[in-house]
């Protein structure tokens, strides 16, 4: 409560602040807390008044709570009348540590919050409190006929002032069961009765036969019980070391770390993907998962457009299309980049902007639903779609529909409300409709946002990022304009009175192409034609009706790469000298690479991208210097010479020497600077390869073949000579010799650092190979990784810890100072009963919950170094130390239940809850050894286009480190052993008629029930020894040889009670120390 209020506190003291956007305008508005929210902080404040209020009341057990009354309105109105307000410093200090490299500026603050009123508010409070006790002390004693019976706590006795209606035992802690005769007493946990007879006086009369027959047995019984406490305590502290190691995040996994296990992971996600291994379960701990270095970096590396593959490869069904064109906002939907070729589904209204694009849709793209205008116009808020394209629609088509009848009725049935998805996806299909294929372009990105998860014991997932981007648009970079530019650009620049169907007698491109548009707005085409788009267009065809496909990697490519780099993986992991060979493969080297058929041609290249023109490039180069840049989504066209970039790395060289299955080193003469080089490492790849089994793969032709029949190819621009004309030159990655470098390309494109685009126009078709793209670095999300539930469950594990080791300290105080004559056997009961009456059933479940998630939880998984040359997952078994602590604390929910149940099992606790406790411990331990907990990885890649055409968001897969099904189980065994061994007990031990147990109201149901009472019961009261009255909530102080009662469970001073014997017996020595609790019944409340 003292918590809740201090919250509260800080809320007040602190400004409330939104950030809000005004005309596109962020700003931070300061504009104070309503009335009623400020009167809602305030009374939660008040917790702290109450905290302190109840606190105080052991010295002046009467007395009022109006002060909170008043605190509560004074917070109030201060909170409205005078608000915190945010203050903003600005004050530029700059300081340099090397006076070279590094400046450390810092240009202000902003407080939000007022240390000041935090001030305030305390001394409110303490004002409040200090009047409040200065009027009690000072005020005329009054009859208020308060409640006066030891059930009710120091509050309700100072604060209740009639005679309590069932609310007011509620209140109390108090549920009637029987109305003013028979009550569930919550504090205690136990039933108590009303009686309506005058009490009797307390008697003392010994009963002999309940004393120990030996002082022996006595004193053996209370070292014991010191030695359990003893024990108890030292487990309960070294379960807090293992908590310590082992709650460090919400994961419940200590080798989890952000900067190392998360990037290792991110590797290998992405690696699964490249591979198509997007679906079923995998071990982290297979051999082929291993990586070549180290992995601890504070960023992760991930294919910069995977968004775009995911779009033209992935998301092509008819319902990802539908879901992504109804989650687009209509006024967008122009942008999605398909060129149209037919208005409707039935193909009645031709769109291409050319008779032989025309054709070429009808002969290849009859099937492809993207290039209907009807699947956008169809799935678009139709009021949205007319408020922001209506005019322009209107002249593209809507003018020439409405001369028909069949036109009004086409512009009828797509205004009308939207079907269902299922029922839209039916009528594509009706239509003869397969998929939706967009097309590629560069002048927005697509943004994506994939994920993995890792879910813990309790069942609760974590995200983890492997890459966020926003999708945007970059139409003043773009370059591929001039192949389309898209319908939006058709709407916004089409000529007044002009329609977009061919049918039309406006058609707007009837007599002037929308090549000649572009030339007449001299944006990104102008005339005459650079001499490198004329190349372009005498190879496929005039500009403005050039498609741009995505070609994706064929799936039986996939599976042969997969199949090799598996067994590359697992057999570097083999041993030190693969790991060291592999890790020291020279290949930094290569950085120029030119086809052979181009070095025998040896033509001067001036660039490598059909979507640039040469003139943009700066000069000239012999081809055997390297090519020049190639298309790449990127590129600006801006003037100078690039050289293509090549990626060389050890997975390429070998992956390059097992997929191609090549043996010579000729083609290192297309390494005109590092020919030499080349073939020493060729000649080491050969020999690395040579040490590994027979690969076999059955589909690797037909994989080559698949590659071969795409007719992928490389290109520049080039002259032959300085007085030839300019010639666009092209060579296939699968040529004969220059296949060794092509599979380095195909890995590349595996993985997401190349594309492969098909240019296909009115006169030819190119396949090209995309430029190397670098892929995006992402700083690790510190943020994701969430350590409050540890945070709280390790700080809720030493608190336990702490108060139990308190309590035994005191514990063996008391028996030290009453020289052993304690009931010994009581302490036994240290967790029982001490720990629910001192720490309480709440937080103690959470201790238990910890132990249970760490018995749930795989063996520790951790990233493992077996060189300095490669990193692996690793696990490694739990100690038969750390799984016994742990299967001990699972006793604390044991005796949860055990105290829970004492309602019920009353007589027969003590004498099962033992057994039950020790039977749980055994079986949990023995599960957690026997049946250890494994993780489990599995893949489960979906994707759906929350904006299509724009933006991507992905699930990769789970990794589930922690079993909730375990969890279960073991809460599962705590119940069943708790009933087996009740029932048991019930059945074959039934209780004795003479047992007698003390009926104080002072004790809880532990106490009442669990507590060894033979041998301290004389009459009617119970002496019961300091030690044991600790562990029950009942402190005591000797004060001048009289004892000095606190009960801790009422927060009050309660009477000792003293009588003489009634016989001429002497009580035995040990009652001489112990507290007299008399079974006093309950006369009346009040």
């Amino acid at each position: 409560m003292f918590l809740r209020g201090g919250c509260a506190l800080l809320l007040l003291a602190t400004a409330p602040v939104t950030l809000t956007q005004t005309n596109g305008v962020s700003v931070l508005v300061s504009s104070g807390r309503p009335f009623y929210e400020a009167f809602v902080l305030a009374g939660e404040a008040n917790w702290i008044t109450y905290v302190m209020y109840e606190c105080q009341l052991v010295f002046h057990p009467d007395g009022s709570m109006g002060a909170a009354a008043v605190i509560w309105c004074i917070y109030s109105l201060l909170d409205v009348l005078a608000p915190v307000t945010v203050t903003t410093t600005l004050e530029r200090n700059c300081s340099s540590t090397d006076y070279i490299y590094t400046l450390k500026c810092t240009h202000g603050a902003i407080s939000i919050g007022s240390l000041q009123r935090l001030y305030v508010l305390l001394g409110i409070q303490a004002a409040g409190l200090l009047i409040t006790v200065f009027w009690q002390h000072h005020r005329t004693r009054i009859d208020n006929r308060r409640p006066i019976t030891a059930l009710f706590t120091g509050v309700a006795s100072a604060l209740l002032h009639h005679e309590l209606d069932d609310i007011g035992y509620i209140l109390t802690g108090l549920i009637p069961l029987q109305p003013d005769r028979i009550f569930f007493d919550v504090k205690l946990w136990v039933i108590v009765r009303v009686t309506q007879e005058p009490v009797a006086p307390a008697t003392v009369a010994a009963d002999p036969l309940r004393f120990p027959a030996s002082p022996w047995h006595a004193r053996i019984s209370a070292v014991a019980g010191f030695l359990y406490v003893v024990a108890a305590v030292s487990s309960s502290y070294s379960y807090l070391q293992i908590a310590k190691r082992t709650l460090v995040n919400d994961l419940i996994w200590p080798g989890f770390s952000l900067s190392s296990t998360h990037v290792f992971l991110s590797n290998c996600l992405w690696g699964r993907i490249a591979m198509n291994q997007t679906d079923g379960d995998f071990a982290l701990t297979d051999p082929s998962i291993n990586a070549v270095g180290s992995t601890v970096a504070l960023t992760t590396s991930s294919p910069t457009h995977f968004g775009a593959r995911m779009q033209y490869s992935t998301l092509t069904t008819l319902l990802d299309a539908v879901h992504g064109l109804r989650a687009t906002d209509a006024c967008d939907t122009p942008w999605i980049f398909t060129p149209y070729c037919y208005l409707d589904f039935g193909g009645v209204w031709d769109l291409a902007a050319t008779a032989t694009r025309q054709a070429r849709c009808r002969r290849m793209m009859a099937t492809n639903a993207a290039v209907y205008l009807e699947s956008l116009l169809r799935n678009v808020k139709w009021d949205d779609w007319v408020t922001c394209w209506g005019p322009s629609f209107d002249s593209a088509f809507g003018m020439h529909l409405a001369t028909t009848r069949q036109g009004q009725a086409f512009l009828a049935s797509v205004s009308q409300p939207r079907l269902s998805i299922a029922d839209e996806v039916s009528y594509w299909q009706r239509h003869g409709l397969e998929s939706y294929e967009l097309q590629w372009q560069n002048f927005k990105v697509i943004g994506l946002d994939n994920t993995y998860s890792i879910v813990n014991a309790l069942g609760l997932s974590y995200p983890f990022t492997l890459q966020r981007s926003q999708g945007y648009f970059r139409r003043e970079f773009q370059t591929t304009y001039k192949l389309y530019w898209s319908l939006a650009n058709d709407l916004a620049n089409l000529r007044n009175q002009t329609s977009l169907l061919r049918a039309s007698p406006a058609f707007a491109y009837a007599n002037a192409s929308l090549e000649d548009v572009y030339l007449a707005n001299a944006t990104f085409l102008t005339a005459p034609l650079p001499a490198g788009y004329a190349v372009v267009r005498a190879a496929l065809g005039p500009f403005g009706a050039i498609d741009a496909t995505y070609v994706e990697v064929p799936r039986v490519v996939r599976a042969v790469a997969r199949d090799i780099m598996s067994a590359v993986a697992t057999h570097r992991a083999r041993s030190l000298k693969l790991q060291a060979a592999y890790a020291t493969l020279q290949v930094n080297f290569l950085d120029l690479l030119v086809p052979a058929p181009w070095l025998k041609l040896g033509f001067s290249t001036v660039g490598g991208s059909l979507l640039c023109s040469d003139l943009m490039m700066a000069s000239s180069s012999p081809i055997s210097v390297g090519l020049l840049r190639l298309f790449l989504f990127e590129s600006k066209c801006t003037g100078g010479v690039l050289s293509s970039t090549l990626s060389s790395t050890p997975d390429g060289w070998v992956f390059a020497a097992l997929f191609s299955n090549t043996s010579a080193s000729e083609h290192c003469v297309q390494v005109p600077n590092a020919a030499a080089q080349c073939r020493a490492t060729f000649a080491a790849v050969t020999q690395w390869t040579a040490t590994m089994a027979p690969l076999n793969i059955a589909s690797l032709s037909t994989a080559m073949d698949a590659l071969v029949a795409l007719n992928i190819s490389l290109m520049q621009y080039g002259t032959l000579h300085s007085t030839a004309p300019l010639a666009l030159f092209t060579t296939p990655i699968f040529d004969e010799l220059f296949a060794f470098f092509g599979s380095m390309f195909v890995l590349d494109w595996l993985r997401g650092q190349r594309d492969v685009v098909r240019f296909t126009g009115d006169h030819g078709s190119l396949t090209l190979l995309s430029d190397l793209i670098v892929r995006t670095i992402e700083p690790v999300e510190a943020a994701e990784l969430s350590s409050m539930f540890a945070l709280y469950a390790h700080a809720t594990v030493q608190y336990i810890t702490f108060v139990m080791a308190g309590l035994a300290a005191v514990a063996g105080l008391y028996i030290v100072v009453s020289r052993g004559r304690v009931e010994g056997l009581n302490m036994l009961e240290l967790s029982r009963v001490g720990g629910i009456v001192w720490v309480g059933r709440p937080l103690l479940v959470v201790r238990s919950v910890s132990a249970l998630c760490l018995l749930s939880t795989a063996t520790t998984l951790s990233l493992h170094y077996p060189s300095p040359y490669l990193v692996s997952f690793a696990t490694e078994a739990s100690s038969a130390l750390t799984t016994c602590l742990a299967a001990s604390e699972v006793t604390w929910l044991v005796g949860i239940l055990n105290d829970i149940c004492l309602a019920i099992t009353r007589e027969h606790s003590t004498r099962y809850t033992t057994i039950n406790s020790l039977l749980v411990w055994s079986i949990a331990a023995c599960l957690t050894s026997l049946q250890p907990v494994e993780h489990r990885a599995t893949m489960d890649f979906r994707c759906v286009s929350t904006a299509l055409d724009f933006q991507v968001d992905c699930s990769t897969g789970s990794i589930a480190i922690g079993f909730l099904d375990r969890v279960l189980l073991l809460i599962a065994v705590i119940v069943a052993c708790n009933g087996v061994c009740y029932g048991l007990v019930r059945a074959l031990w039934p209780v004795s008629a003479s047992l007698r147990r003390s009926q104080s109201l002072l004790l809880t149901a532990g106490a009442k029930y669990l507590f060894t009472h033979d041998g301290w019961l004389l009459g009617d009261v119970y002496y019961m020894d300091r030690a044991s009255a600790l562990l029950s909530g009942l402190l005591t102080v000797s004060v001048r040889g009289s004892l000095v009662l606190f009960d801790v469970k009422t927060w009050r001073m309660q009477p000792v009670h003293s009588k003489k014997p009634t016989t001429d017996d002497i009580l035995p020595p040990r009652f001489e120390t112990a507290v007299p609790l008399p079974d006093t019944p309950i006369a009346h409340f009040v």
